[in-house]
Parts: structure tokens; C-alpha cells; sequence
């Protein structure tokens, strides 16, 4: 029987897939039980499963042997379970000054569909979300989408939205920065097919494009990989201008047991990192996403922690890992396969839900059970707000409901609106991004002018602050 797959997006919260037969109702937030049905993600193990350009056997290239450990500086030892300093943080505690800018889309949902990803060129802003990846100059004014992607929504809203997946087409993973080299991949979910984009954006032009339609900016084709939209890898990291890093999804990382690889600008694999963290007893249809991969840039060096691990690493050659962090959880600390298993009652643990690194602090986002409607209509769900001082060494901890939109940080910078961040940019600053839909339904047009430095606002707008 055919099956329509569909993925839930809940704000503040992991991504769910979940089969369907086509004929039921699509699912509703409201009774989402948040699990996986693994049945139409078994994947075939090839030869050339990894290879980024080559269409040969790939077994030849590989020439590096994955070393870890290997550092100078010994990690940092954060213990999670014994945070007892409590602070009332304010924003200038995290910085000293705030920039606004007002993006304007031509689409009016574009900001409503979800969360949207916000990265920061020297001439440009990028966003990514839902509907594809979109381009404007700095002062907000939109000049193309470089990505439009073919999307059937058929949920949307403040908490959440939902997709079909058979029919998609365009970028569901989001795009990775180094320099002006912009980076994507393009699934196709009716070809079974990604295919790998790069674009130079020192070649953009900067007029915008009247026609949304009909986008004008083409980036080059590096690769094309038969794969489905949610397996093998999902994203593409440069560490240097002649290396990159390709990221396995969660399920390909399970089935493979290979986290992720790097490449040579030629194509060549040169490194196959492995996963250490396997289930090979796991044996349910249907899985369930506690926690998710942290990859993020810090003054241009590659982090990553992989999703159930204590260990932030630092990605800091083509072969190698130095563990940056240590956030020690103990026995309160999730396994993967407790995290997967639907059934796991998980109150009382340690799970990493955010994690965001500036020059001065480490900021950590858990909870004490799994993130779900259920969880939260339950109350038996709550949030710790870490903050970590990395040159003092001290660890504060500040309290708060993660769905409460108050749980910003005051600004007593400038009295605007309280800041929360989202992402933080390649160059270490915090950054918030709010539709303003969304902010004209809680304070109103003439409150939210008095906090923020415009004055004319419509629905087809962004607010992006950046805190420095």
C-alpha cells in the first residue's frame, strides 16, 4: 500500500517524521505523538555510499585514519548535574550592543512557515527556511530566492507546521557559509535524488528580482547522490577552502555506523569518522528524536557534538577531533537508544537541547524530559538555561518556561524587546530573528515602534537583531 510521508516541525522542539497510510488525515499538533516509522528509511549499504563526487568505488581514497584525542589543551569539564550558582541574567551581560535590521519578502507566509535560519555574509543575508533559501542585501531589502522550493504545507502556524514529503523539491537541509562560498543541497523527494550546489557570492548581482517565480541566481552543480530526502548526508561544512565535512542524517549514522566524512576539493573521500555509539539491539518499527546534532562555526573552526554525547569536539583537520568541551551528565545522560525508544520514560534526565558558543560565554539549553505536546500538557516538562563563563570558569544556572515568550533575556541595552538567540553568526554574534506577524499580535503597532527603531511594519517582515 502507498504511504505519504509527513514531517511535523514543533517550535523549540526536535523535528518528528511520521508515516502515514494516504488515505487517513494528516496529523495535528494537538495529538502528535512524536515518533519515526523506520519502515520506508531502511537504506542499502553501497561501495560508493560515501563518495561526495565520484561515481567509481571510493574504497581506493581512503587514505586517512581518524584520529581523536589529539590536543594540546586539555578539554573542558563542564558537570551539568551540579549547577547550583544562580544568576538574573540581563542582555548586557552577553554583549554591549544591538543592530536591527527589517527583511521584507515579496511572500507573505514566508516568515510564518516555520523556523528560519539567518546567516550573515559580508554583503549579504541569507535565510532558510520551509519555502527555500533567500537572498537580500544588508539593509534588508530582498533581492532573489536562490532556492524556491516545491512544498505541500498542509499545517501551519505559531506552534508548528506540517509537509508532505513525497512531493518535495528544494533545499530541506539548511545551507553552510565559509567565506563567500555558499554551500546546498537540493532534494528531490519523486527522483530519490540530492543534489550538491555550490555558489560564489561575490558573483551575485545585487539588483533584486521582480519575478519570484522565476529565480535568476544558479549556483554550481558539485554532485548528485541518489539517496532519499531524510538519509545520507545532510549537509556539507568547508574547514578549509580545499576541505569539506558531509554530515550523515541520524538514521544513516545508526545504519552505517559513520558519522561523517571529509573530502578534497577534487572529490576525493579522505576520511570516514566512525560512530561509536551504535544499537545494534534496537529492534522497534518506529523511533522516537530526543536529541539533535550541534554543528556550528566558532571563529571559523568547525564544532560538532554528536546527538547523546558529553563531548563537543572541534573539527580540526581532515582526519582529526580534539574534544573542545566535556558537558558531564552522568547517569542522568540519555543514551541513543533510550532516546530512541518511544517507551523510554526519560523524566528526570539531562537532555541538550541548545547549544550557542561566543567569545565569552557557552550557553546550554536543557531539559529534564523529552520535549513533546504530551510532556507539556503533562507539566512534566522543564528547562535549565546554563551559562557558561569561559574565561572565569564559572557556570550559572538561570530558570524559566521554554514556551514562555517572556523567557528573553531583559534588554536594559536599549529597553527594546527581550532577546532570546536562535543562531549565532560565523563571526561569534548572538542573533534573534522575529516575524513581525508575530510581534504585531502581541504588543501592537504602536508599542512595538516604541521598541524597535521603525516604524512601518507589515506581515511580510523579519526582524533580525544582532547582538555584539
Amino acid at each position: 500500500m502507498k504511504k505519504t510521508l509527513f514531517i511535523i516541525i514543533l517550535l523549540a522542539s526536535s523535528f518528528i517524521i511520521n508515516c502515514k497510510n494516504k488515505n487517513k488525515p494528516g496529523l495535528s499538533l494537538s495529538d502528535l505523538e512524536e515518533i519515526v516509522d523506520t519502515s520506508s528509511l531502511s537504506l542499502k549499504k553501497k561501495n560508493n555510499a560515501v563518495l561526495l563526487f565520484k561515481d567509481d568505488s571510493c574504497l581506493k581514497h581512503y587514505h586517512l585514519s581518524e584520529k581523536r584525542n589529539l590536543t594540546a589543551e586539555k578539554p573542558i569539564k563542564i558537570d551539568l548535574t551540579s549547577i547550583h550558582d544562580t544568576k538574573e541574567f540581563v542582555l548586557s551581560d552577553l554583549g554591549n550592543k544591538l543592530e536591527y535590521i527589517k527583511l521584507e519578502h515579496p511572500d507573505s507566509n514566508y516568515f510564518t512557515r516555520g523556523g528560519t535560519k539567518i546567516i550573515l555574509s559580508q554583503n549579504y543575508i541569507i535565510t532558510h527556511n520551509i519555502l527555500g533559501i533567500s537572498i537580500f542585501d544588508l539593509q534588508g531589502k530582498f533581492i532573489d530566492y536562490i532556492v524556491k522550493n516545491e512544498v505541500q504545507i498542509f499545517k501551519s502556524g505559531r506552534g508548528g507546521f506540517g509537509f508532505s514529503m513525497n512531493d518535495f523539491k528544494g533545499a530541506f537541509s539548511s545551507p553552510t557559509m565559509y567565506g563567500n562560498n555558499l554551500i546546498y543541497v537540493i532534494s528531490d523527494a519523486s527522483l530519490t535524488e540530492k543534489t550538491i550546489i555550490g555558489l560564489d557570492l561575490s558573483k551575485i548581482a545585487s539588483s533584486s528580482n521582480n519575478d519570484i517565480n522565476a529565480p535568476t541566481i544558479k549556483g554550481d552543480v558539485l554532485s548528485k547522490r541518489n539517496e532519499f530526502l531524510t538519509t545520507g548526508i545532510m549537509s556539507y561544512f568547508f574547514i578549509d577552502p580545499k576541505a569539506l565535512i558531509g554530515f550523515n542524517s541520524f538514521w544513516t549514522t545508526i545504519e552505517l555506523n559513520e558519522l561523517f566524512y571529509s573530502f578534497n576539493n577534487q572529490g576525493d573521500t579522505l576520511c570516514t569518522f566512525k560512530n561509536f555509539d551504535s544499537v545494534p539491539s534496537f529492534k522497534k518499527k518506529a523511533y522516537r528524536v530526543t536529541e539533535s546534532t550541534n554543528i556550528y562555526y566558532f571563529n571559523s573552526e568547525l564544532m560538532y557534538r554528536q546527538a547523546y554525547n558529553d563531548t563537543i569536539f572541534k573539527i580540526t583537520g581532515k582526519n582529526e577531533l580534539a574534544p573542545k568541551y566535556i558537558l558531564e551528565r552522568g547517569n542522568k545522560r540519555v543514551t541513543t537508544k533510550e532516546g530512541m525508544n518511544p517507551d523510554s520514560d526519560l523524566t528526570g534526565k539531562i537532555i541538550i537541547n541548545q547549544i550557542y558558543e561566543t567569545d565569552k560565554w557557552l550557553i546550554v539549553v536543557t531539559s529534564n524530559n523529552h520535549v513533546s505536546p504530551i510532556n507539556r500538557k503533562k507539566a512534566t516538562l522543564s528547562f535549565n538555561y546554563l551559562f557558561y563563563n569561559k574565561k572565569g570558569g564559572e557556570c550559572y544556572k538561570r530558570n524559566g518556561k521554554f514556551e514562555n515568550e517572556q523567557i528573553g533575556l531583559k534588554n536594559d541595552i536599549n529597553n527594546g524587546l527581550n532577546f532570546w538567540p536562535k543562531n549565532v553568526s560565523n563571526e561569534g554574534y548572538l542573533i534573534s530573528c522575529q516575524p513581525v506577524k508575530y510581534l504585531l499580535e502581541d504588543h501592537g503597532e504602536e508599542k512595538l515602534s516604541a521598541l524597535l527603531p521603525f516604524n512601518q511594519f507589515n506581515n511580510n517582515q523579519l526582524i533580525i537583531t544582532i547582538l555584539k
